[in-house]
């Protein structure tokens, strides 16, 4: 991973889940987020660029930090925009939002669940490559999620950027503006505290632009799943699971 990038942020709420989707979250996770019509939201999602997980190399499942329980992940595959300047976009690429949706979805008032659920060493892929704009219409890039387990694919599922709530070119202003309203009513939590220069989010500053699919439990991760989020128009982000 290029060593300009200075912070990943990911995006919550910029994709309509399907009503079948809602259906079975509503079965299977009551907590789940998305049952309602929520706002946007964002999130940090590595601590330091160091953090981040390359192509070819392993993402991390992590247990619960107060029992060592094996806990509920999941994987979220997603375009990512690359900021240059005053929130140019620069480059896109391509992440997968590992989660581990055990801790993330329990309110908590003593801890951050959303900080505990996505922020650790090995819980975000990045990759293969940065491309241009000659990665094509935005409004119109096909984004899959293809899980093998015990060498059998077990899913193979994409979908279209068409379906995403707000334009990509606008998240770097509404993530800011969130901050400055947050920030404004309450202390931040662990989960809000990114970094700005002079009202911007910096160059160099990867957004996950958020995910629209969600795994069924069948599929939640497992140590030794190889998982690949691939898009024609950037390529194959590859990473096995430990």
């Amino acid at each position: 991973m290029d060593r300009g990038v200075v912070q990943v942020i990911g995006c919550a709420h910029n994709y309509r889940v399907s009503r079948a989707a809602r259906q079975r979250l509503a079965k299977e996770r009551a907590d789940h987020s998305s049952h309602g019509d929520n706002p946007f939201s964002f999130f940090k999602k590595v601590e330091k660029p160091e953090d981040i997980v390359n192509n070819n190399e392993n993402l991390v499942l992590r247990r619960n930090p107060e029992t060592n329980e094996e806990i509920d992940h999941w994987y979220e595959p997603e375009l990512a925009i690359v900021l240059g300047e005053k929130h140019r976009i620069c480059a896109y690429t391509l992440a997968n939002d590992l989660s581990a949706t055990g801790i993330e979805f329990k309110d908590r008032e003593d801890y951050d669940p959303t900080y505990s659920g996505k922020c650790w060493r090995g819980s975000c892929s990045i990759g293969p490559g940065f491309v241009g704009q000659e990665v094509g219409d935005m409004d119109n890039l096909e984004i899959n999620l293809r899980i093998e387990r015990n060498r059998s694919i077990i899913y193979s599922h994409g979908y279209n950027t068409g379906s995403r709530t707000w334009p990509f070119a606008l998240l770097p202003k509404m993530i800011v503006d969130h901050y400055f309203q947050l920030r404004d009513k309450i202390e931040l939590r662990q989960s809000k505290q990114i970094m700005l220069d002079g009202g911007f989010l910096p160059g160099g500053t990867i957004i996950l632009t958020g995910t629209g699919l969600i795994v069924p439990r069948r599929c939640y991760a497992m140590e030794g799943d190889i998982v690949t989020v691939h898009s024609p128009a950037i390529g194959e982000l590859v990473n096995a699971v430990v």
